[in-house]
Formats: structure tokens, C-alpha cells, sequence
């Protein structure tokens, strides 16, 4: 009896023993999967690093090359602005030179021909510069207002039409686009019919 139960003892004793061994190199087995994850990761980290190192290196170089080219651009265009002084003196007295010899003892005399060009040329320019373009803006009108284009009441409660700031001509937001350019406009003779009383919303 007492040999047997030390033989289940034993047997207990071997089982327990095999069993230790079996998760001992579980164990390993995992730290030696762990050890080589961390290694690959290490290399990727290295790698990683390389890669960073030579990307920084190649953003130094062009960064220098950039700066290189904007120096000699900057060196460029203040040497195309430089102007010799000498140069300068050349050129007025080049100016000096192209300029016609008046004779100041030589009385003046015009004839009528010259005379009514050049009235003509002035009544030009004073028509170029006394004319101007419309400047429309949106307008209320509290009362009822009356369409310079088209000749219809300018209906509505707000921003019915527009009124030029210049010449205060007003008319339909429609009717803007057929006004005479010129400010001021001429003098219309008759309204177009076919726009009616209509309202301009």
C-alpha cells in the first residue's frame, strides 16, 4: 500500500515536472517571437532614420541652391539698375543736341489754316475732357419716378432703379445697358412703348 502511494506520488511528481517544462518553453518560445519583433522594429527604425537623415540633406542643398540663385538675381537686377553717371551726362546731351534751333528774332506768324486747327484740336479736348461715363448706383426712390430710357414709371418699395452720381439720370436696372455711355447723356426725344408701366424689381 505505502509503494503505491508513493509511486502515485512520484507519477504526480513526473506530471507536474513535464508540465512546468512545457509552459517554461511556452515562455521562450514567446520572449524569442518579442525579441525578434523588437529587432525588426529596430530596423525599421534605423532605416526610418536614414531615410530622414538623407531627405534633410537634400532639403539643406536646395534650400543653398535657392538662396545662391536668389543672390545672384539680387546682384542681377541692381546691376541692370545701375546707371553710370556718365552715361546719364551722355544721354542729356544727346537730349540737347535732338532738340530743333528756334530763332528767337524771327517774329512769329500764323496763318488761318494753322489757326483754326488748332481751335479745332482745343475744342477737342475740351469735349474729351468735359464728358465722362455713367456711374450707376442702386436707388430708392420715395416718389414716383419716371424712366429716362424708356420712359415708364420706376415702380417698387426699395432699390426700384439706378441714378448716376455725376448727371442723377435715372432709369430701370433693365434700361441701364441701352443709356447713352456719354455723362451727360442727351436729351431723349421718346420713350420706347413696348416697355409699358412695367416695375422694375
Amino acid at each position: 500500500m505505502e509503494r503505491w502511494s508513493h509511486e502515485v506520488a512520484l507519477n504526480n511528481e513526473v506530471r507536474a515536472r513535464e508540465q512546468a517544462e512545457l509552459r517554461l518553453q511556452e515562455v521562450e518560445s514567446r520572449l524569442k517571437e518579442m525579441y525578434d519583433q523588437t529587432n525588426q522594429k529596430d530596423l525599421k527604425i534605423k532605416e526610418q532614420d536614414r531615410i530622414i537623415e538623407h531627405l534633410n540633406d537634400q532639403l539643406l542643398e536646395l534650400s543653398s541652391q535657392a538662396r545662391l540663385c536668389r543672390i545672384n538675381n539680387d546682384a542681377v537686377n541692381d546691376a541692370s539698375n545701375f546707371i553710370p553717371k556718365a552715361t546719364l551726362e551722355n544721354r542729356s546731351m544727346d537730349n540737347r543736341r535732338s532738340l530743333p534751333s528756334l530763332d528767337v528774332d524771327r517774329p512769329y506768324t500764323s496763318t488761318p489754316g494753322q489757326q483754326s486747327s488748332w481751335t479745332t484740336l482745343d475744342a477737342s479736348v475740351t469735349s474729351q475732357t468735359s464728358t465722362s461715363t455713367h456711374k450707376f448706383t442702386f436707388a430708392t426712390f420715395l416718389q414716383p419716378t419716371k424712366c429716362h430710357v424708356c420712359g415708364s414709371l420706376i415702380l417698387g418699395q426699395k432699390w426700384q432703379g439706378v441714378q448716376c452720381q455725376d448727371c442723377q439720370l435715372q432709369c430701370h436696372h433693365r434700361c441701364c445697358m441701352s443709356v447713352h455711355t456719354v455723362c451727360p447723356a442727351p436729351s431723349f426725344s421718346s420713350a420706347d412703348g413696348a416697355c409699358g408701366f412695367g416695375s422694375d424689381f
